[in-house]
């Protein structure tokens, strides 16, 4: 897949997973704590405008 792939989206991936990172695996307890987080009215998903909202508030 990473073939079909600018190298400066890649490069943008890298340093988003990075913030995730714990030993070259993702955390899960953070990533739930996310989604959580972006789950705004409680319907346990999380559809698009959450997902942007979420990765704005970074």
């Amino acid at each position: 897949m990473a073939e079909f792939l600018s190298e400066e989206y890649i490069s943008e991936v890298r340093e988003v997973f990075a913030l995730f990172d714990n030993d070259g695996t993702v955390n899960s307890r953070i990533l739930d704590e996310m989604l959580k987080s972006a789950d705004v009215d409680g319907d346990g998903r999380i559809d698009y405008e959450k997902f942007v909202k979420m990765m704005m508030q970074g």
